[in-house]
């Protein structure tokens, strides 16, 4: 009997040290100059998210909240050796009401506070030379799908080689 307590009373110090340990490592996690920078200054770079707009079938999208992970930001910045706030890790917030769950609506607009657009650019047997001229002048990245590869220099562009019916992309490496 005296060996099953003795057996108890060495798992319990056992837990018991782990307990303590964590604890412990936690204060001093809290202490450092580096987590005390993150945890004053992350609210400066939270967002809120914003949600979808639907009117009958159509759909505004939202966008994508973020908050700062204070876990993976600390170890990052611990790895660097001091705080830097280029070094923060974000965790984003979904919209309650996103594009996602309401696939079966269509896009009639872009989000106003979301300032970008995506050109996307089906290239049979037309000639590129204008669009590019524009895009390339206006320092803009495009998307161009084309089902036979061409001689025109599309860098720094997407370019997608798309099947005869469409139904397959092959994202060309440039």
């Amino acid at each position: 009997m005296k060996r099953v307590f003795k057996i108890i009373g060495l798992i319990s110090l056992t837990c018991f040290s782990f307990f303590i340990t964590e604890k412990t490592s936690l204060v001093v996690k809290n202490m450092d100059d580096i987590m005390i920078s993150i945890k004053e200054n992350m609210d400066n770079f939270k967002t809120k998210s914003i949600d979808s707009i639907i009117k009958d079938d159509t759909i505004i999208p939202g966008i994508s909240g973020r908050k700062v992970n204070i876990n993976k930001s600390y170890k990052k910045m611990k790895e660097y050796g001091k705080y830097n706030e280029d070094l923060y890790v974000y965790d984003y917030i979904k919209p309650n009401i996103s594009l996602s769950d309401n696939k079966d609506k269509i896009i009639t607009n872009i989000n106003s506070k979301k300032r970008m657009v995506s050109l996307i650019f089906l290239l049979d047997d037309n000639d590129p030379t204008d669009v590019l001229n524009i895009v390339n002048n206006y320092n803009i990245k495009a998307n161009f799908f084309i089902k036979d590869k061409i001689d025109i220099n599309l860098k720094p562009h997407n370019i997608g080689i798309v099947s005869n019916d469409y139904s397959n992309i092959e994202w060309l490496k440039m």
